[in-house]
């Protein structure tokens, strides 16, 4: 037998062997499936993250509706409540901000207090809700979302590609009182 022919004989032999292709297989979709999973888990948590967002600037305006008065410690138990809301999202950076605005005779939107330091825009409010003479608590939430897979790269740094900031506000009109004082 010359070298050759030893040479095919083992080639054909190895074509013919099928041991070994699922691992081969497993291999080539294991990255893939990975990818999957973990792009699910992070449109996942931006999804809640988003939602809790949201939930935040409601349940802070729904609250600052229900007094007559809210103080700057009113205003530092709203940032413990933004936290536990938050929960188990809490670490990321978030921004709550809280105006009252007045509408005056003449349609006019009028700034009368203010609290935190997510900005929002006494104009922003819609035109539906411009009645005169009516009083309205504004809040905005802010979350500055991180993915989890920041930074987490094997050739370097991703640059936060999924990183972005969810936010929402909420209008509350008062409910015990004509107006919400701020101090």
């Amino acid at each position: 037998m010359t070298l050759l022919s030893t040479l095919r004989s083992h080639l054909d032999r190895f074509r013919r062997d099928e041991h070994g292709v699922v691992s081969i297989e497993f291999i080539l979709v294991l990255p893939l499936m990975a990818v999957l999973l973990l792009g699910t888990w992070e449109l996942n948590n931006a999804l809640l993250t988003k939602r809790k967002s949201s939930h935040l600037a409601s349940t802070i305006a729904n609250l600052a509706a229900q007094d007559d008065n809210i103080t700057a410690s009113d205003w530092d138990t709203f940032g413990d409540i933004a936290d536990r809301i938050l929960f188990p999202y809490d670490g990321f950076t978030h921004r709550i901000g809280l105006i009252g605005v007045r509408i005056d005779g003449a349609g006019r939107v009028n700034l009368e207090c203010s609290f935190g330091t997510a900005v929002i825009d006494p104009s922003s409010l819609p035109d539906g809700l411009k009645i005169a003479n009516t009083f309205y608590v504004m809040t905005a939430s802010e979350v500055d979302y991180e993915a989890f897979t920041k930074n987490s790269s094997l050739y370097g740094s991703s640059g936060g590609l999924m990183d972005m900031t969810f936010r929402d506000t909420a209008i509350f009109a008062p409910r015990n009182a004509d107006a919400v004082s701020c101090r």
